[in-house]
């Protein structure tokens, strides 16, 4: 299975890459609107994220799109420490865990925010361009 992740930023809201899509045949695109962990100096306006998707239309039978909020406390991220991780909110950088190397997942899980309704929508189906 082939995966691609396409994260929408100031840099690249207004490329496309229908073609580069097709040639390479994904099974999966998955096209993220850019989060302001640290910074909002790359974010592109909902309208901007909104564009790109609608400009790549074509190929919404592969596209899976994610914005700000469909990630926001919906991954598990475990560093190279051994640490869970989260986003804070916008432009407040990240929490974590202690190591899990140190306390159990269950102890390390307490210390950050993971919603597993918000991970579980993000494997619904495809966007519908219809509410774009």
């Amino acid at each position: 299975m082939v995966k691609i992740n396409t994260v929408v930023n100031k840099y690249n809201w207004e490329e496309t890459l229908t073609a580069t899509i097709t040639r390479i045949m994904p099974d999966k695109w998955k096209i993220l609107r850019v989060l302001p962990v640290y910074s909002d100096s790359l974010c592109v306006t909902q309208e901007q994220y909104k564009h790109y998707l609608t400009k790549h239309q074509s190929l919404s039978n592969i596209i899976v799109a994610e914005d700000n909020d469909d990630m926001w406390q919906s991954y598990l991220m475990l560093n190279p420490e051994g640490k869970f991780y989260q986003n804070s909110g916008p432009c407040k950088g990240i929490k974590q865990s202690p190591s899990i190397l140190n306390v159990s997942i269950i102890d390390a899980l307490t210390h950050i925010e993971f919603n597993p309704d918000t991970f579980a929508k993000r494997y619904k189906s495809n966007i519908n361009f219809q509410e774009i």
